[in-house]
This record gives structure tokens, sequence and C-alpha cells, in this order.
């Protein structure tokens, strides 16, 4: 064979070698709507979709699959309502490893995801829960001893 051959059928090979590595490490599917996306993450299809929710803009990635799961990134790319506080989540993500029939988004049951953005979410939660009780603290006593009569 000549050297010429050699070399082209070497180029062809190492195309097609990128071309594989392409689609199974770094292509992700789009989605228009969230509906669309739901259903991809339920086939956990590789997908990416920007989610502009009304108090955040959120980026989910599916991962990949593990058995009757399926990994899923959530990031928060911008908080557009909300409390001043809540900026503290910007830039932030966590990893889901939700069941394959979960058709809701990750969000919405951090008991399956870990990772700083769920850290922060909780804590922000506890925050506020503090809050409600330092300024029920009052109603809360009379409650109580009403309760205990």
């Amino acid at each position: 064979m000549k050297r010429g051959k050699k070399i082209f059928l070497f180029l062809i090979m190492l195309i097609v070698l990128g071309i594989a590595v392409y689609f199974t490490f770094f292509f992700y599917y789009g989605a228009t709507d969230l509906n669309e996306y739901l259903t991809k993450q339920n086939d956990c299809m590789k997908t990416r979709f920007v989610y502009p929710s009304l108090d955040a803009t959120w980026e989910y990635t599916v991962l990949g699959g593990e058995g009757d799961f399926c990994q899923v990134s959530a990031k928060v790319l911008e908080i557009r309502e909300g409390k001043s506080d809540r900026l503290v989540l910007q830039g932030k993500s966590m990893v889901c490893l939700l069941p394959k029939d979960y058709d809701r988004v990750p969000e919405d049951d951090l008991s399956y995801c870990h990772g700083i953005l769920k850290e922060e979410l909780q804590r922000l939660v506890i925050l506020d829960l503090h809050k409600y009780i330092v300024e029920n603290l009052g109603e809360i006593n009379s409650v109580m001893a009403n309760d205990s009569i």
C-alpha cells in the first residue's frame, strides 16, 4: 500500500473517531419547551435546556442514566425576582439522581439531589423559618398556652 493511501485511511479513521467521541461525550439534544424537556428527561436522553421560570432562570442538563435513575445537573443562571438574599444561588449547581418516571423539574424534590445549590436552598429555607418564628413568637406562645390548658 502506498504511503499516501495509509495517511488518507489514518485521517479518515481519525475523523470517524473524533465524531464518535463528540457524539458520545459532548453532544446534547436541545428542547424548545418544558414539556419536551421533561419527556427527554424521562427517557434519559442527554439534553440541555434553559428554563426561564418566574423567579429564576435554570439550566438543566441530563447527563445520562444509571439503572432506573437519570442523572441531571441543575444550575441557577440568573435570579430574576425575590429577596436579595436569593442572589447567592446565582451560578450554583447541584446534581440530581432522578427516577426515570420523574415528571417534574429537579428542584421540586431536593431529596434526589446533592451539591452546593441544594445546601444553599436549604439554608435559605431555614433562615425563612427562623425569621417567621421570631416574628410570630407571641402568637405561637399564646397558641401553645391555650393548647396546654
